[in-house]
């Protein structure tokens, strides 16, 4: 079955002010996700079901900031995209 993605009206509009370079940079990181996603099926929704719990992590707060505004750019939640980063790093080891 094919996914179907749904894009806010606040998502579309800013991404209207992305330069060439960021689309760019966004599709390569989106087919890596996506490639990820449909390998992983299993794993993710597996581990998906499981307790999250609590953490603390000291980062540089520019770091975060920045983070936190490139997500909101692109319409994603910080922290669920701090997770799919980790997950992916731990499909490539």
């Amino acid at each position: 079955m094919n996914k179907v993605w749904v894009f806010s009206k606040k998502y579309l509009k800013s991404c209207s002010k992305m330069r060439s370079v960021d689309i760019l940079n966004y599709l390569e990181d989106f087919k890596k996700t996506v490639h990820f996603k449909y390998e992983n099926l299993d794993f993710i929704e597996t581990r998906a079901k499981q307790k999250s719990i609590l953490i603390s992590v000291k980062v540089q707060e520019v770091l975060l900031e920045d983070f936190k505004r490139e997500c909101a750019a692109l319409g994603l939640k910080y922290q669920t995209q701090l997770k799919v980063l980790m997950r992916e790093w731990l499909q490539k080891k």
